[in-house]
């Protein structure tokens, strides 16, 4: 069976037994990918809290099972498949989802560094986090899991979770994260930590539009900055970082500017594309 095959297979077995749950307590089961395809056949169900008793009782079975799994002392190989069960966990929940804050506690501990993980345990419960968390505007109490990925971006050892969390903060969005990101946009490393601050701060933009409905408005701050760095980035990825930030946030003001070095960099394939998309996203 294929890797997508196992999911479909096993995401419909659930819904009449514990097939998946099985595969996760078999020790004896080396294939990684069988017991990813258990962690995400689990993830596709999505049952709903608020439609019934029976659903209930299936997410919460569902959660119980991703939570056993998570809460298993394994070793650092193992951990790479373990830690597909936060995203999973945060996706059954939804944002908001996790009112007493058990699961959102555990990934900020995880971001934390109290205990010495192998990579992508880190990497996960920055996503998650990204997933589950309100901002601090929206939910005071929430502004500590905010705080647990900020201190992550700052000390954390692992690049590429040091992104995801620049990213899981534009997720969460609201003023003090877009703050936080924009002195990213200003200070970080130009050629890695700006594009991504750029892109985080085009999602959160792009969200506050779409829960505005038909009242959003640009929002000018991040849309200057990000026209700033536009135009002074020299770095074709760092541009292009700031293209695709632009046309999130649907700052039109960067259009004439990005037209014209669409027709400079129009022998970049990969610059010239992400300008393009950058255009159609903000719709000029």
């Amino acid at each position: 069976l294929s890797f997508v095959q196992l999911v479909y297979r096993f995401g419909v077995h659930l819904l009449n037994g514990e097939a998946a749950k099985k595969i996760l307590d078999d020790d004896k089961i080396a294939d990684r990918n069988i017991r990813v395809a258990a962690v995400n056949a689990i993830r596709l169900v999505r049952p709903q809290a608020n439609a019934g008793d029976k659903q209930a009782a299936l997410l919460k079975d569902c959660l119980d099972t991703l939570w056993g799994y998570y809460q298993k002392k394994l070793g650092k190989g193992d951990q790479l498949i373990q830690s597909h069960a936060l995203p999973a966990i945060a996706q059954l929940l939804g944002r908001g989802g996790d009112t007493e804050g058990k699961y959102k506690d555990a990934f900020a501990k995880e971001l934390s560094g109290a205990k010495k993980r192998q990579i992508d345990m880190y990497r996960s419960a920055a996503v998650a986090l990204g997933m589950l968390a309100k901002s601090r505007e929206e939910e005071k109490s929430d502004g500590k899991y905010s705080d647990a990925l900020l201190n992550y971006i700052k000390k954390g050892k692992d690049e590429q979770a040091r992104y995801f969390s620049t990213m899981a903060l534009g997720k969460i969005g609201g003023v003090a994260n877009r703050n936080e990101l924009l002195k990213i946009l200003a200070k970080g490393q130009k050629a890695t930590e700006r594009p991504w601050a750029a892109i985080s701060l085009g999602v959160l933009a792009h969200h506050q539009m779409e829960r505005d409905g038909k009242g959003a408005t640009v929002d000018e701050t991040t849309g200057r900055a990000l026209h700033q760095q536009f135009n002074a980035m020299k770095n074709p990825s760092a541009q292009a970082g700031m293209a695709i930030g632009l046309g999130l946030c649907k700052f039109k003001e960067a259009a004439a500017d990005m037209q014209d070095a669409l027709l400079k960099y129009k022998n970049k394939d990969e610059l010239a594309g992400d300008i393009c998309i950058g255009l159609a996203l903000m719709g000029a």
